[in-house]
C-alpha cells in the first residue's frame, strides 16, 4: 500500500494522542502524578453520531491536557455504542487513537480511504460534519480521528445538562 503523493500532510496536521480509558479523572489523577498537570475541564457529552450505520447519541466523557507540544485526549464511554467502547471491550485502556485537523472533512475521508482505511464513526454539529472516526484496520489497530478546523466544532451543544 502507497500513500498518494501531494504537497501537504495526507491527512492534515497531527496534533492530539487519544488514551482510551474507563475513568477520565482517576487518568488524570494518574498523569497529574507523572507530570501532566494542565488539564482542561472534563466534558460529558451525549452526541448525535452515526456508528456502524445505526444512528445513535452516545455518551462520553474527555478532557485535553498539552504534554509538550502535543495534546492527550482522556475520553471514557459512558454509555452506547462507539469505537472507544469497542476498543475498551476488546483491548483495556490505551492508545486509541491520533486526532487530525482538517480543512475539510470529506476530502480527508477520501485521502484516508486511499490508504486503506474506513469511516466508522461520524459526528455532526449544527454546522455539518465535525468528526470522521476512521476504522484502525489499516494503522495498527489504532484509529484515525478527522477534526474539522473551521468552523470550530460546537461542543457545547452536545454537554449533558
Amino acid at each position: 500500500m502507497t500513500i498518494p503523493s501531494q504537497s501537504g500532510p495526507v491527512l492534515g496536521e497531527l496534533y492530539h494522542v487519544g488514551l482510551a480509558v474507563r475513568s477520565v479523572e482517576e487518568s488524570i489523577e494518574k498523569l497529574t502524578q507523572l507530570g501532566v498537570t494542565k488539564w482542561g475541564p472534563v466534558w460529558d457529552f451525549k452526541m448525535p453520531a452515526r456508528y456502524k450505520d445505526h444512528e445513535g447519541f452516545p455518551g462520553l466523557k474527555a478532557s485535553f491536557a498539552f504534554a509538550g507540544p502535543i495534546m492527550l485526549e482522556l475520553v471514557a464511554p459512558t454509555d452506547g455504542d462507539s469505537p472507544v467502547s469497542a476498543y475498551i471491550d476488546e483491548f483495556g485502556e490505551g492508545l486509541e487513537h491520533l486526532g487530525y485537523r482538517v480543512d475539510d472533512v470529506g476530502m480527508a475521508i477520501e485521502r484516508a480511504k486511499k490508504v486503506g482505511m474506513k469511516v466508522e464513526w461520524e459526528i455532526s454539529d449544527s454546522v455539518g460534519l465535525a468528526v470522521a472516526y476512521m476504522s484502525g484496520d489499516a494503522l495498527f489497530g489504532m484509529h484515525v480521528e478527522l477534526v474539522r478546523s473551521d468552523p470550530v466544532i460546537h461542543v457545547l451543544e452536545w454537554l449533558r445538562t
